[in-house]
């Protein structure tokens, strides 16, 4: 009975799984926003080699730099968490002061400089 009921379940939430490497998350990212890997690292501020080892799959990023490529591709609160829960990384949590900041900054379409400068005017930690 459990099975069926499983089996069931699966197949009507077939659409909500994440079903794709962050590789070729950050790539269809990349491209959907008009972007190219070096503008990435530039508007990221992280290394050449850094990225391109995450894109060819060979390096997990830590939570703050996907945050710093969310901010350099523009991305919204929503691209933002997908990107996390593919990583296998927290997603932003509204209760988290940090967390809450950096949500206010995405909502309002920070640059990752700015975003910086408000973290450190509340007396948070950058995102590294």
């Amino acid at each position: 009975m459990a099975k069926k009921k499983l089996e069931e379940f699966l197949e009507d939430n077939k659409g909500n799984f994440i079903n794709i490497e962050l590789s070729q998350y950050l790539l269809k990212l990349i491209h959907d926003k008009g972007s190219t890997p070096p503008k990435v690292i530039r508007a990221a501020g992280i290394e050449k080699s850094y990225l391109y080892q995450i894109l060819n799959g060979k390096r997990q990023p830590g939570r703050d730099k996907l945050l710093r490529i969310a901010f350099s591709l523009g991305l919204d609160i929503i691209e933002t968490d997908r990107l996390l829960k593919i990583a296998n990384k927290g997603i932003l949590y509204t209760r988290d002061i940090r967390d809450a900041s950096i949500i206010f900054c995405l909502n309002n379409k920070y640059s990752l400089d700015k975003s910086q400068q408000l973290l450190d005017s509340l007396g948070l930690e950058p995102l590294e």
